[in-house]
């Protein structure tokens, strides 16, 4: 089963890699976009993220190797798994993907609150669609990791458009040189 899982995480990647060239993806703007053009290419962002989380999903989370089901995380309480740092994992993974997916939106020209927006809105919906593969994994569907992705877009946006409160609030996470050879995106020892 596990060469079938690698089979389809490749045959997934593929499908979502580029076939143009960087320069071809990220053009510097030259004009604003159409609205459909703008819709387009949030759509192609969204389909890729999708993408990715799902080639990952089959090849480290075991996504679709069992019905859908839910789980209560119980936050940051002594006797959770990670003692939630998943949930920081979460919070943070969702404002680094708002940034990132603002700054690209803004370099295609669109405004930067109209940016900040759509960044902040992609990143929840691939994180979203994310913890809906959960549920079809022994994670199980999260309503707190749900939340905490919420609470990074968001964070992700005011903190784009405001540069203020930017320069007052810093957000980071650290990763230890010491990996165990786990799934880098779960391993909270080295976090």
């Amino acid at each position: 089963m596990s060469a079938l899982k690698s089979i389809i995480a490749v045959v997934l990647l593929c499908l979502v890699a580029p076939l143009a060239t960087a320069a071809e993806l990220f053009p510097e703007c030259q004009e604003e976009p159409s609205a459909q053009d703008k819709r387009h290419r949030v759509l192609a962002v969204n389909l890729a993220g999708v993408g990715v989380v799902t080639a990952w999903g089959v090849a480290k989370w075991d996504y679709f190797s069992r019905s859908p089901s839910t789980t209560s995380e119980a936050w940051f309480r002594n006797n959770t798994r990670s003692g939630g740092a998943d949930k920081l994992g979460h919070l943070y993974t969702n404002y680094v993907m708002s940034h990132g997916l603002s700054y690209l939106f803004e370099r295609w020209c669109f405004e930067r609150r109209e940016a900040a927006l759509y960044g902040a809105v992609s990143a929840f919906a691939i994180t979203g669609y994310m913890e809906l593969g959960d549920s079809f994994s022994d994670f199980g569907f999260s309503k707190e990791d749900l939340i905490a992705n919420l609470v990074g877009s968001v964070l992700g946006y005011y903190m784009y458009v405001d540069g203020d409160l930017a320069r007052k609030i810093d957000i980071r996470w650290e990763y230890g040189l010491e990996p165990d050879g786990k799934d880098f995106t779960t391993d909270y020892e080295n976090s």
